[in-house]
């Protein structure tokens, strides 16, 4: 059996508040899979500083435009034309790319040696040999669901991380505080068990009725990564904000939270406490904005996309502007009183253009050239402040 990574007692605690967060993004991320049975997400993490470098789910090559095989045809063939989508569960196991291995090849740095993988599934052979490729050296893996007839994929998987020194862990569900994104994905692996179940009992190899899985729109999906980062363990409760930038082939390249800049937050509480005999609860001097830390944390963002929870304020605007990002997208507007979102408002909108600052919303989203204050900042004197 694979080695099983023991925690310390003091930091027990403090590592599952961070496993729920990092195996939420991993849920979340499996909503984007079509697999009606078994959607499976992942997401990797650089353990020296909290950063997510990487989020895949399963899915067909190129999912776009390939279609996922053996679901939505009653026809029996033994086919394996690619553009045929006949009823074989087997099907899929030909074509299907994997979470982990489609987290690893979306990584956002060039080495992920030494990193974590958090899946929603224990691995099998072919997630293991990216594993080891990748020098990936911890997984952690919350069983939600695995076919039997898949266990010796599993046992392979072991024997590769034994070798390799990959310290195994499984979190157990009941670590997962139930939210939104948990539910559904356990809802949609409710369903597909189900109608495999009723499958099996009735000899049938597919359903009679297809099951389409559509799963939620780029958008929608880059904006819940943003939000549940706002999530994540620490302190600035009351300020959090999630922010996600997204590439244009829909690659997911940054996503972080509102905080202090790593490793900053204890170091200064330590040394206040020791040197000045304080106790500090909140250090907003050292609060860095989750869209400034998404930016500065890349080596270039030019022409991409980012999704805040929050609108922008002028510091992080200005970063906004020069580090080249082509698209605002944020959940909350700000507080159009206050010097601070007025400054900000006139940076983007005269940088950017109006039309690329908008609001998120469910169809009925509106960008900034649509809303007349903003398009009165935009055309006002340059000396004006």
């Amino acid at each position: 059996m694979a080695g099983i990574e023991e925690l310390p007692v003091d930091d027990s605690a403090k590592q599952i508040d961070w496993d729920e967060y990092y195996m939420k993004i991993a849920c979340l991320a499996a909503l984007r899979s079509k697999d009606p049975r078994t959607p499976v997400g992942a997401c990797i993490v650089d353990s020296e500083n909290e950063q997510i470098v990487g989020i895949g789910y399963n899915s067909m090559p190129k999912d776009e435009n390939f279609t996922w095989k053996g679901t939505s045809s009653t026809k029996k063939t033994s086919s394996l034309d690619p553009q045929e989508n006949a009823a074989n569960p087997e099907l899929k196991y030909a074509y299907v790319v994997h979470a982990a291995v489609n987290a690893i090849l979306n990584k956002t740095k060039e080495s992920i040696k030494g990193c974590t993988l958090y899946t929603t599934l224990h691995p099998d052979d072919d997630c293991a040999r990216a594993i080891v490729t990748a020098g990936i050296k911890k997984v952690v893996y919350c069983m939600y669901k695995r076919d039997k007839n898949l266990e010796v994929g599993m046992k392979i998987a072991d024997v590769f991380f034994d070798i390799k020194g990959v310290k195994l862990r499984k979190l157990p569900e009941a670590s997962l505080k139930v939210c939104e994104y948990v539910k559904e994905l356990q809802n949609r692996i409710d369903v597909g068990g189900k109608n495999k179940s009723s499958e099996e009992q009735s000899g049938e190899e597919e359903p009679s009725v297809d099951r389409k899985i559509e799963p939620a729109s780029w958008e929608k999906f880059f904006m819940s990564m943003a939000k549940l980062s706002q999530e994540r363990p620490g302190d600035f409760k009351n300020k959090a904000v999630g922010a996600c930038i997204a590439s244009p082939d829909n690659q997911i390249m940054a996503v972080t939270y509102s905080g202090e800049p790593d490793g900053i937050e204890d170091e200064v509480k330590r040394l206040a406490k020791e040197r000045h005999d304080l106790t500090l609860t909140k250090i907003p001097e050292f609060y860095t904005h989750a869209e400034y830390r998404a930016i500065v944390g890349k080596p270039s963002v030019r022409g991409y996309t980012l999704y805040v929870t929050s609108y922008p304020c002028n510091v992080c605007a200005k970063v906004i502007v020069e580090s080249g990002i082509k698209e605002v997208v944020h959940y909350k507007n700000g507080d159009w009183n206050d010097d601070r979102c007025y400054s900000s408002r006139k940076i983007l909108t005269t940088c950017l253009g109006p039309s690329n600052i908008r609001k998120y919303g469910n169809g009925d989203s509106i960008n900034e050239s649509q809303d007349e204050a903003s398009r009165s900042i935009a055309i006002e004197e340059p000396g004006h402040t």
